[in-house]
């Protein structure tokens, strides 16, 4: 497989743009700049080749062109951003705007039926592989007796009055594979080949099918419906109905077009990353520097960050603000915004106003400190800060810094990898 790489808000490459399928939301054109950019994060598979978008920042230009150049696997990379995504995900069941979905709950927009390949593993991972049961009898003596079949079928002898029945046939229980069997390890194991960094479950290692299911999809679906018809237990209604759906979804992928796996709210995950991080590492501001201080290795900050609203407004409209990363100690206060942006190039409006409408909250004497949280390496900047003739002889501590943090560093910390 070949692999080519992007990251959010980069130019697409003119290959890229011929090889690939891109849907509404995917990208979008900057006419000042005239290029096409990524408007995702996710994956993107066409046949022998793939495509991941990775956040902004993530890699250093020439790391990515070096990728690029070689078409080669990174597999670690791919592992960190998938299962960052699905760590938000589980922890926070996001209600996101994607029609379809990876796994039990929404994390990425898909195009492929993972939603209903977990309902066929769940039922593997409970009962293996479906198996019919067929009792037979026949004649032996180790055993459950038939009686039925001993009777119609065994030869009398009556001895001194007794009736004597020989042979006796006894039951047996016979597990036979059938279609349903191979319907399942189709869709575990040709799941796992396909997106063999997305998974780390194990496959049932069915072996060869003697069935060319991508070709004859039309077939097993009304074999399945035929089989459905038959059965009498829900868990396997219910598993029939499973892979009945997922035949149908996959059959609309394998009629044309590239299979999609994306988000498009990574901009949530870096807040939620970032607050994780803030909480975890924080240590204090420095004034000096003009930057935050992080230890890593802190497990838990002495400041607790988080989303905090404040009411200011007692009109009609109660007006609210809502800070994104908010905390106090004994004597500062630190109102923080994280921002997914590749660049920032207007003043920030709403955390200058911020800054000032919460710098005197409850008339206390605390020390304000304004930052925003940007993906990156850069050194941190001044943002804003009053000019010395604009504000005059009035005290005034305002300043907002522009402070940088890596984006896998951040990544790892969220999944307390070292």
């Amino acid at each position: 497989m070949k692999f080519y790489y992007g990251q959010d808000g980069d130019k697409v490459a003119t290959d890229v743009l011929e090889i690939f399928q891109f849907t509404k939301g995917d990208i979008r054109y900057l006419k000042r700049e005239n290029i096409t950019v990524y408007d995702f994060v996710g994956f993107v598979i066409n046949n022998d080749s793939m495509l991941v978008v990775f956040p902004k920042h993530f890699y250093q230009p020439q790391e990515i062109n070096k990728l690029n150049d070689k078409r080669i696997l990174d597999e670690n990379s791919f592992k960190l951003l998938f299962d960052t995504i699905q760590k938000y995900i589980n922890k926070k069941n996001h209600n996101s705007k994607a029609e379809k979905y990876i796994g039990k709950l929404p994390t990425y927009e898909a195009n492929y039926p993972f939603e209903t390949f977990y309902k066929v593993y769940d039922y593997y991972k409970r009962f293996g592989l479906y198996k019919e049961i067929m009792i037979k009898s026949r004649p032996g003596y180790n055993g459950k007796v038939s009686w039925k079949d001993t009777i119609n079928k065994s030869q009398i002898i009556i001895n001194d009055g007794n009736i004597i029945f020989s042979p006796l046939y006894v039951k047996r229980k016979n597990y036979q594979s059938v279609f349903l069997s191979e319907c399942m390890a189709f869709v575990i194991d040709n799941t796992l080949k396909m997106f063999p960094f997305f998974f780390t479950l194990p496959k049932t290692n069915y072996g060869k099918f003697n069935f060319d299911f991508i070709n004859n999809l039309d077939f097993v679906i009304k074999e399945l419906l035929n089989i459905k018809s038959k059965l009498f237990k829900d868990v396997n209604i219910t598993l029939v109905d499973s892979l009945i759906n997922f035949f149908k979804e996959y059959n609309n992928i394998s009629s044309g077009g590239d299979i999609h796996v994306k988000i498009n709210y990574f901009n949530l995950i870096w807040e939620e990353m970032v607050n994780d991080y803030l909480n975890k590492s924080f240590v204090s501001f420095d004034s000096s520097r003009n930057c935050i201080v992080f230890d890593d290795s802190s497990i838990k900050s002495t400041v607790d960050f988080g989303k905090k609203s404040f009411a200011i407004d007692k009109s009609s409209n109660h007006y609210i603000i809502s800070v994104d990363h908010y905390g106090e100690d004994e004597h500062q206060k630190y109102i923080f915004d994280s921002k997914y942006y590749v660049n920032i190039k207007e003043l920030n409006y709403k955390q200058l106003s911020y800054n000032e409408l919460l710098r005197y909250h409850n008339s206390d004497k605390k020390r304000a400190y304004s930052v925003l949280i940007f993906p990156g390496d850069l050194e941190s900047s001044f943002h804003f800060e009053f000019a010395d003739d604009y504000v005059g002889k009035r005290l005034t501590n305002l300043a907002i810094v522009e402070q940088y943090l890596n984006v896998r560093k951040i990544m790892k910390s969220y999944l307390n990898i070292n």
